[in-house]
């Protein structure tokens, strides 16, 4: 697992798929593809990422709903602005 460099990502506003696929690059599994878990994740406004080595839950990033998805988007696809992360 690499270092987390928290400064880049905090207040970043950015699309959370490009976050979850930066998140993965980092040794952290994805949070894509379970059900429901966009839903809980909106709603909570947190993320909580597993480290892939120790199975551990190691950030938990706390954003706000800068853009939400259209009607006729993926309920994946709505742009966040990061204003939290924990590291465990």
């Amino acid at each position: 697992m690499k270092e987390l460099n928290t400064s880049e990502l905090l207040n970043k506003e950015m699309w959370f798929q490009p976050l979850d696929e930066f998140m993965v690059e980092q040794g952290y599994y994805s949070v894509l593809g379970e059900d429901d878990v966009i839903s809980d994740i909106k709603h909570n406004q947190s993320i909580v990422y597993t480290d892939t080595t120790s199975n551990e839950c190691k950030v938990k990033i706390d954003f706000d709903i800068v853009i939400n998805n259209g009607v006729d988007e993926a309920e994946e696809a709505f742009i966040l602005k990061i204003t939290k992360i924990k590291m465990y």
